[in-house]
């Protein structure tokens, strides 16, 4: 259980998402019915296959070679 809710208001909180997401009024039809756009295999593959590679760098980077952060908040702030 997470610590820092108390019980009730985790099982609030559970309730509210499951009753708004079992709705079945115009609005969250419109909201169902919206085009999904969605890549292809292919660009899937890629997607992984590129983000797996760059955190295969990074990792190797930070913790194998120790690279120094200097103070960046983002791998996308660090010059790798």
């Amino acid at each position: 259980m997470l610590e820092y809710r108390v019980p009730e208001s985790l099982i609030w909180s559970v309730k509210a998402i499951q009753q708004y997401f079992q709705r079945t009024d115009p609005e969250i039809q419109e909201l169902y019915n919206r085009p999904y756009i969605s890549i292809s295999s292919v660009e899937g593959d890629r997607f992984v296959k590129e983000t797996s590679l760059r955190l295969a760098i990074v990792y190797e980077q930070l913790w194998v070679s120790g690279f120094s952060v200097d103070g960046a908040v983002s791998v996308s702030d660090m010059n790798m």
